[in-house]
């Protein structure tokens, strides 16, 4: 199969010969050809593209992982919370009774 060096190189000497475009593609043929070799390539650019949108995804990820362990902390932080004032009236509790008994 023809590099596509080779065959931007051959359409380039199998132009017809008295062509509108022929006397302007040949006399900057260095030029038309490098526009031509670095044109628009499919494969590359998908890659690129999904390249790109995992790196998003992994962004977008990583956020909501860090939203989502906000979240969990603060709901841990309020159960510890309730527990610590659900044990102190417990103790108060406690205190009191010990009082009405005499201990």
């Amino acid at each position: 199969s023809e590099s596509l060096e080779d065959a931007v190189e051959r359409a380039m000497q199998e132009l017809p010969k008295d062509g509108v475009l022929t006397d302007y593609l040949l006399t900057q043929k260095s030029e038309v050809t490098s526009m031509l070799l670095t044109e628009y390539n499919e494969a590359e650019t998908l890659r690129r593209i999904a390249r790109d949108e995992r790196e998003e995804g992994r962004k977008e990820g990583r956020k909501e992982g860090r939203e989502e362990e906000l979240k969990n902390t603060e709901r841990e932080r309020a159960r510890a919370e309730k527990a610590e004032q659900e044990l102190s009236k417990l103790r108060e509790e406690l205190k009191a009774l010990k009082q009405q008994k005499g201990l």
